[in-house]
């Protein structure tokens, strides 16, 4: 959703600003494009890793369409509109942007199928045996373990201050 936002506000603070201003801020939107398309991507592969092996091939052969679309659109908007480039800029992001909607509602949809459902579980049990296993113990050692490390990271930290603190 805030990439979507983004995608809109660009063409139009673009043609607002001045030529070194508007660098600077499509340079800024570009940078939140680039975060939030990390996440968004991780994200979809870690929700494909939990589904059987199939599906991260049809992440995969999805992303590649999304990718020729997306181009064949620019190409259309450009054809279409070839004396108003800003106009052809805000059609093209614009429906970018409500494709993007459409997708992180679809995506939300997605994982409230059972089915998917189903191997999110699997997969959350699977980590657990695995990390049983690897201390040997069960969840309330886990538990222990985890809270031993907390507060073994939070005297490291204090001590850290403290060596930083003193006048040398």
């Amino acid at each position: 959703m805030v990439v979507a936002v983004h995608m809109i506000a660009l063409p139009l603070i673009t043609n607002a600003l001045s030529s070194g201003k508007a660098f600077a801020a499509d340079i800024s939107i570009l940078m939140i494009f680039g975060v939030f398309g990390g996440i968004v991507q991780s994200s979809t592969f870690a929700l494909g890793g939990m589904l059987p092996r199939k599906y991260i091939g049809a992440i995969m052969f999805g992303q590649g369409i999304s990718g020729i679309v997306m181009n064949l659109c620019r190409a259309i908007c450009l054809l279409s509109i070839p004396d108003e480039l800003f106009l052809g800029a805000l059609v093209y992001f614009t429906m970018a942007a409500l494709i993007l909607i459409i997708c992180s509602f679809a995506h939300f949809r997605f994982q409230q199928f059972p089915f998917v459902k189903y191997y999110i579980k699997l997969a959350t049990d699977e980590k657990n045996k695995t990390q049983r296993r690897m201390v040997g113990g069960s969840e309330v050692d886990i538990l222990k373990l985890t809270d031993e490390i907390e507060k073994t990271d939070a005297s490291l930290a204090v001590h850290n201050l403290n060596y930083l603190s003193i006048p040398q």
